[in-house]
């Protein structure tokens, strides 16, 4: 099952590839007074991101012993993270979608950190201080960014409270997986370098929907380092497996 598995995935990419491009292409046709210039299309980011989940399940159906537990919680948080691009893509409605999307997305994020804490465990490399570093980091980046940025950038606070928590959150993800590249290393290697990709990429948001910069290629450079974040954490147990020896 797992050369089928592999086969799919790599279809899938090739497909994501296309759709990308042929997004990209779409955007900078359009009109330039058009509202979603240089950004792509809904119908493409809701098709990437399902064959996304759909990549998760095929990961999770073909996990070993060491991985079945961090591909169950990478499978939970990528589906997760489907309904989080459908609310921020405004096909499901919510009173504000930002908020909405940052809140589903936070329980995606938790769920990744799961999935690097289960291995850990799994491999008896787990330390109590790597709990305690989290939970320090969590607390001073909530109080950073709360002294930084609560009044400043926004009008709605909520939104800025909710920009502080998840931030705390993801930058806790990618704690976690610098932890599990540490300590069992391997494959996952490439969960911590998807981790990476996965915090430039929320910067970029932060930096336009918060902080108001402006960038014009804002949309497209969000999603190639998104895409290729989630890609990352999920294929990494088989990423090995994927590239030609």
């Amino acid at each position: 099952m797992i050369n089928l598995g592999l086969e799919t995935i790599k279809y899938i990419i090739v497909i994501q590839c296309i759709l990308f491009i042929s997004g990209i292409i779409i955007a900078f046709n359009r009109p330039k007074n058009h509202k979603f210039k240089r950004m792509l299309p809904r119908p493409i980011k809701v098709s990437i991101s399902f064959l996304m989940s759909f990549t998760a399940i095929i990961v999770f159906l073909n996990s070993n012993n060491l991985t079945h537990k961090y591909s169950m919680f990478v499978l939970i948080g990528m589906i997760l993270s489907s309904f989080a691009d459908l609310i921020m893509c405004r096909l499901i409605k919510t009173k504000n979608n930002l908020i909405g999307g940052m809140i589903i997305f936070s329980l995606a994020h938790i769920n990744y950190a799961l999935a690097y804490i289960s291995v850990m465990i799994n491999e008896d490399v787990f330390k109590l201080y790597y709990l305690i570093v989290a939970i320090v980091i969590f607390l001073s980046v909530v109080i950073l960014e709360y002294k930084s940025f609560i009044g400043k950038y926004s009008e709605e606070k909520i939104t800025e409270l909710g920009a502080i928590f998840y931030g705390a959150i993801i930058t806790n993800m990618f704690i976690f997986s610098m932890f599990l590249f540490i300590s069992v290393g391997g494959v996952f290697k490439y969960t911590f370098l998807a981790a990476i990709i996965f915090m430039i990429s929320d910067c970029i948001i932060a930096s336009t929907d918060i902080l108001g910069y402006n960038f014009k290629l804002e949309g497209i450079a969000v999603w190639i380092t998104y895409i290729t974040a989630q890609m990352g954490i999920i294929c990494a147990p088989i990423i090995g497996l994927m590239i030609p020896r």
